[in-house]
């Protein structure tokens, strides 16, 4: 059964009951860029993860995905996030939560490719994933350090994200 979501399709294999998410189109870049977001950056951990859990921020303003252990920093990693000139380009700020994990590649768009897929707002079809690339492998787009996308947030090591992440864990966007 296939079934259209957004910027998704879900495939169930009912041989398995194992669900997969693909991640269809969501995240190409958008044919022009927009100004930088103006958020201020923080640095607080959230009250539930407080006990030692891993969790993910993301501050705009930086372009930078931190990764926490409780309220250790264990890297920060350099991003390029939606470029913001449409609600189909935005990465909105808030809470959010891991739904889905996906080692790719995965064709997002005719000829374009990603990896390491965390996806954590449903909603707008939005997630972490690899610089894009070629079938080859060949990176497309380098661009990181400013909006870039269309709503995801590309981390150019994307495996070190993916491998940190978990079903489940706490993604903050400010």
């Amino acid at each position: 059964m296939v079934r259209s979501i957004r910027h998704y399709s879900i495939i169930l294999l009912s041989s398995s009951l194992s669900i997969f998410i693909l991640f269809l189109g969501g995240c190409a870049s958008p044919a022009t860029p927009s100004p930088q977001p103006t958020e201020t950056a923080t640095r607080a951990s959230p009250t539930a993860n407080q006990s030692g859990a891993r969790w993910i921020e993301v501050v705009l303003s930086d372009q930078t995905a931190y990764l926490w252990q409780g309220d250790q920093l264990t890297a920060s990693l350099p991003i390029a996030s939606g470029v913001g000139d449409s609600a189909a380009t935005t990465t909105y700020p808030g809470e959010f939560t891991v739904e889905s994990m996906y080692r790719g590649p995965e064709q997002t768009a005719p000829g374009v490719y990603v990896r390491d897929v965390v996806i954590f707002d449903w909603e707008h079809g939005n997630g972490f994933h690899s610089l894009p690339m070629d079938a080859k492998g060949v990176v497309l787009d380098p661009t990181i350090g400013r909006p870039a996308s269309a709503g995801c947030i590309r981390v150019a090591e994307s495996a070190v994200l993916y491998d940190f992440a978990y079903l489940g864990m706490k993604v903050v966007i400010r």
